[in-house]
């Protein structure tokens, strides 16, 4: 491990080689750091976090990780050359306009990708929090009129249509009754009516016109409810 060094402020080289170090540490308060030696250490691989770490080192120009496990991994020139862009020696050898550019192109795309899967990502949360919020605006509206749904009500049978999934999305209808059309359809047949008939009709019509107005206080009634 690294420590106490978080006081040395003005610390501009340090050499830790030849020693145990697992991982790069604890020296981003080295403002001052220009050249850091690490060689010869249990360092296995150098992530995206302990080169951040490294980030803020504005000053420092060189770096030394040799006869660490961490040189055997592919690409790890490039990557710390990406993402240290003040460092002008890596391993004892001068960076190159050409090795900033190598490393530029194999990383700045998979970074691109990054962030924009990241922005995804914010984009579809954002949309979900919308879609709650106008739901709970929606049951807000609805809690007052008492329109909850059935306890027996079966979700995953509800109307594919919908695109309300909040408590409003199912109101029941206490007058409506299920039915259904056989199978087996009925044969229809045609005959003159007969006076008779058609006086038995005109009485059941007057009739229903004597209920009309019973049927308009009962459904006056049941708005008022």
């Amino acid at each position: 491990y690294i420590e106490n060094l978080e006081k040395c402020t003005k610390l501009e080289i340090l050499n830790l080689s030849h020693n145990l170090i697992g991982k790069i540490e604890k020296v981003d308060k080295l403002l001052k750091l220009r050249e850091l030696n690490l060689s010869y250490n249990k360092i296995w691989a150098v992530e995206q976090d302990d080169v951040s770490k490294l980030k803020p080192l504005q000053d420092l120009t060189s770096l030394i990780l040799a006869e660490n496990p961490v040189v055997t991994l592919p690409h790890y020139l490039q990557f710390t050359i990406f993402h240290l862009r003040s460092l002008e020696s890596l391993e004892g050898q001068p960076v190159t306009t050409q090795d900033r550019q190598e490393a530029f192109e194999r990383f700045s795309l998979g970074k691109l990708r990054q962030k924009t899967v990241e922005l995804t990502r914010a984009c579809q949360k954002q949309y979900e929090l919308e879609q709650e919020l106008a739901f709970y605006k929606i049951d807000a509206k609805f809690e007052p009129l008492n329109y909850y749904p059935s306890e027996y009500v079966d979700v995953d049978k509800a109307p594919d249509e919908s695109p309300y999934i909040g408590k409003s999305r199912y109101k029941r209808n206490m007058f409506a009754t299920e039915s259904y059309i056989a199978d087996n359809a009925q044969s229809v047949e045609i005959k003159r009516m007969e006076p008779e008939e058609g006086e038995q009709l005109r009485n059941e019509h007057v009739n229903l016109k004597a209920h009309m107005p019973l049927d308009t206080q009962l459904e006056d009634k049941e708005n008022k409810i």
